[in-house]
């Protein structure tokens, strides 16, 4: 009877510890952070960033709409559109790995998280050959108002690419079992999705108001 009783006690700590350990999981993601936390400070940035690339783009329109004669039309390098397939499909590549993790495939959440981060990396290359070809084209920062504002939107956004950049790569190097559906999807996802459609509405803006 004392053997039941005990091992009924050590079977209720036992289901105790695991609701437990679940409660924790479902809870929180790494290093105590609760998912919320997360996802809160991913669209913070994300709004935050939005703020940043209007009141540049308005200056932008504003400025080009002045009657100044200094404005004079940038020629949009052909890479852009190379770079701009590279962005969308590490987006589809960061969606991808959120299915493998989901599913608890962590070599293919490992390596399609990867991939999106080469092709992020890809992306911020092909932004400074488009520099390079400006530059060659003898458009400086400072030669007139139309190249400026495109070196100041093409990096204010690599940095964020850059950042987000960072945060994959990080998330790639942390066992799946650390790491929560909030956690490793949408809170990144969310970032890097956003940082994709901010690159697609300023290339169509650069396209357009040229």
């Amino acid at each position: 009877m004392m053997q039941l009783q005990r091992a009924g006690s050590e079977s209720g700590f036992d289901r105790g510890r695991s609701v437990g350990n679940e409660e924790d999981r479902s809870g929180t993601g790494f290093a105590g952070i609760t998912e919320r936390t997360y996802i809160t400070g991913s669209m913070l940035a994300a709004a935050a960033s939005l703020s940043f690339f209007a009141a540049i783009v308005s200056a932008y329109i504003v400025r080009r709409g002045s009657p100044a004669e200094d404005w004079r039309s940038l020629p949009v390098p052909h890479v852009l559109w190379l770079n701009t397939a590279m962005l969308v499909s590490s987006s589809m590549a960061l969606s991808h790995s959120r299915k493998c993790f989901l599913a608890g495939d962590e070599s293919g959440f490992a390596l399609w998280r990867r991939i999106t981060v080469i092709l992020g990396s890809l992306f911020l290359v092909g932004q400074l050959v488009a520099w390079r070809q400006l530059s060659a084209a003898a458009f400086h920062l400072s030669t007139n108002p139309s190249s400026s504002f495109f070196y100041l939107l093409t990096a204010s956004h690599g940095v964020y690419v850059l950042g987000g950049i960072a945060a994959l790569a990080f998330t790639v190097g942390v066992p799946i079992n650390r790491l929560q559906p909030d956690t490793a999807g949408k809170a990144t996802s969310i970032y890097w999705h956003f940082t994709t459609c901010s690159w697609i509405g300023l290339f169509l803006l650069l396209l357009l108001i040229q």
